[in-house]
């Protein structure tokens, strides 16, 4: 809205309420001495306000405030509104084109300064203008990488309801398996407990003593199979220490017997035979 400056002081005075109407009323009273409102400088107007509702303190604060100012987490637009917006109690920076282009690029978050400094912009629109349009592609970058990263990890609870269907089949053949290899391991330790068995048997047997006057017999257990007489592992029927055994003295004097009790016979034939009987004692 266009005005003239004699017209400022009465227009603003018109918009005032409550506790700054209150104010003004006594302000034009006093200070002004009740001059017509067009007869006012709007400047001598800022200067009383500010005065009234907003002291040196605070105006100081604004003034650091607007030194400190950084973008952080505000878009551009809200960051250029509040600089603008500050920038009222900074008059001196605020009236130098290149100081408060320095002051608004200074404030911008890394990558955006970065840019514009490399850019060399001059004048606080171009800079304005130009973070904002960065600042848009990297909102578009991001939302597209977004994106993505949704994609994969709707992805994967597929992959893992997968995984697990297969795993109850990998589990039952590995169950399978270690079925079979304990059955071939229990195959295995009943036979040697068979055969551990078997050899104590055997050992048992062996230690039976020899009747007497008969010599001992080494037995030599190089046989693996079942004797059909004692039903004994280790040797073979003819070997079993249960058959009666003849001893060797006896066998090796059967044939000396033999031999004399011939002996006579084949003397007696002979001396037949020359025509004379003759008896050998």
């Amino acid at each position: 809205m266009e005005c003239v400056p004699e017209e400022r002081v009465l227009l603003a005075s018109y918009q005032l309420q409550a506790q700054a109407l209150s104010w003004w009323s006594a302000e034009w009273e006093t200070t002004f001495q009740s001059r017509p409102l067009r007869q006012i400088l709007w400047q001598e107007f800022v200067v009383s306000f500010e005065r009234a509702f907003f002291p040196t303190y605070v105006r100081t604060e604004r003034l650091y405030q607007f030194l400190d100012l950084q973008q952080r987490d505000f878009t551009v637009v809200q960051y250029r509104a509040r600089f603008v917006e500050l920038g009222h109690y900074a008059p001196q920076i605020m009236g130098d084109e290149g100081l408060r282009t320095q002051q608004f690029v200074r404030g911008l978050r890394p990558e955006l300064r970065q840019a514009l400094i490399v850019a060399r912009v001059t004048d606080l629109d171009a800079a304005y203008q130009t973070a904002a349009a960065l600042e848009a592609d990297t909102l578009r970058t991001r939302a597209r990488s977004a994106e993505v990263q949704t994609q994969v990890v709707s992805s994967q609870p597929r992959q893992q309801q997968g995984s697990v269907q297969t795993t109850p089949r990998t589990a039952t053949s590995y169950a399978s398996t270690s079925t079979g290899t304990m059955a071939k391991l229990g195959s295995r330790r009943k036979f040697r407990h068979d055969r551990r068995q078997a050899e104590q048997r055997q050992q048992s047997v062996g230690s039976v003593q020899q009747p007497t006057g008969q010599p001992s017999q080494q037995v030599q257990h190089t046989f693996a199979g079942q004797c059909y007489r004692c039903d004994h592992m280790g040797h073979m029927a003819r070997d079993c220490l249960l058959l009666p055994h003849v001893p060797q003295q006896q066998t090796q004097s059967q044939p000396r017997v033999q031999q004399q009790q011939q002996a006579p016979v084949q003397q007696r034939q002979q001396t037949g035979g020359s025509g004379g009987s003759r008896e050998v004692i």
